[in-house]
């Protein structure tokens, strides 16, 4: 049985720490033994009730540069097979640990964003091949995201593997039933029900969906709008919602523990990304039975939508959006066209079936 020693910063809402808590759900426990190393963990963090009770969390309650020490001592005494890590800081201080102890672990670093060609801190850039080339295996969340760490960080292509990120479909499935406030609210047949989702930062780029949605206020359509998530950006973006005019419209929701229901409550999701690494919420919105429109941003959509089940517009694109958010509100058949094939769509990531990726990497690592 082969030892993995899983890490992370924290279980907070993210699509890094849903990735390796669905990995450590689903993996083959006959195989491998996994531990789930926490920089800084509260039973109060989003995800925390989502993980399986039979993994054990060693909480480590130190910030990324003062867990290099602990996580070397941890290295000496439990001598895993595989350590692996997501995130850059959590990286950071494994990849040093594990130098300093020269642990005979293998290391496989995940890459969680699109990061190298937005980034023109050359330092960074530096900084972060370094990592990469101490690392025996890196994964890529997309293909995109693998084109990005090659050229970028000059990596050796055959030290990059592409994993998408796993996704509970079937708890979705379940989670979704509960149902939400929204339909009683928007009990009207005419009226398009749109939600978006994620953390309220500039890469998520919701001006361009306020703004879009601003624009096709002036046809007078029946909409409503309503974004769950937290962020640094909540009050810009509240006070751009007044100025618009539209606080009946728009409705911001925060961080809801079951974003599920809501999405199988609405017509259409909208994700408006400038980057991303994967688009997980993508694949959750199809597995709630809700079709999509995405910006065709660096990197993941465009591998994850088919003209089947939504659609793809120009990155940061509020004409393109505009346009079909219009055609929309005058057919409403349009998004009927796309829901047949929604959950076959989303089965392809199901997280049973791409831990399985993860199971063969790790056993590849393991005897390499």
């Amino acid at each position: 049985m082969k030892k993995i020693y899983f890490f992370l910063s924290n279980l907070n809402g993210g699509g890094a720490q849903r990735t390796v808590v669905n990995i450590l759900n689903y993996i083959n426990k006959k195989e491998f033994d996994c531990k789930l190393v926490l920089l800084d963990y509260t039973e109060e963090q989003a995800y925390a009730g989502l993980l399986k009770e039979d993994i054990e969390i060693i909480n480590l309650k130190k910030r990324a540069r003062e867990a290099i020490l602990p996580i070397y001592r941890l290295l000496k005494k439990e001598n895993p097979d595989i350590l692996f890590s997501t995130l850059p800081q959590v990286n950071f201080a494994v990849t040093a640990a594990h130098t300093m102890s020269r642990s005979k672990a293998k290391l496989v670093l995940r890459e969680s964003n699109h990061r190298g060609t937005l980034n023109s801190d050359k330092k960074n850039l530096l900084f972060t091949k370094m990592v990469y080339r101490r690392a025996d295996s890196i994964v890529a969340l997309s293909k995109g995201v693998a084109r990005d760490i090659k050229d970028s960080y000059k990596i050796s292509e055959n030290k990059i593997v592409t994993v998408y990120n796993p996704v509970d479909v079937d708890l979705i499935t379940s989670l979704k039933k509960e149902g939400s406030f929204i339909k009683e609210k928007n009990n009207n047949s005419e009226k398009l029900v749109i939600t978006a989702c994620g953390r309220l930062t500039e890469q998520k780029n919701f001006d361009l969906l306020i703004d879009s949605l601003s624009e096709l206020s002036k046809y007078k359509p029946q909409f409503a709008l309503y974004i769950l998530g937290e962020g640094e950006l909540e009050s810009h973006l509240r006070s751009k919602i007044c100025v618009a005019g539209l606080e009946k419209n728009i409705v911001l929701l925060g961080f809801q523990e079951n974003p599920y229901k809501y999405l199988a409550d609405s017509d259409l999701f909208v994700l408006t990304s400038l980057w991303e690494g994967f688009g997980h919420v993508l694949v959750e919105a199809m597995a709630s039975g809700t079709p999509v429109i995405s910006t065709d941003c660096p990197h993941g959509p465009s591998e994850i939508i088919s003209d089947k089940v939504g659609w793809l517009i120009s990155n940061n694109s509020k004409e393109e959006l505009v346009k079909l958010l219009k055609a929309i509100v005058l057919d409403k058949k349009l998004l009927k066209d796309k829901e047949s094939e929604l959950y076959e769509h989303a089965y392809k990531f199901k997280a049973s079936n791409i831990v399985k990726s993860y199971e063969k990497l790790f056993g590849t690592v393991a005897d390499s």
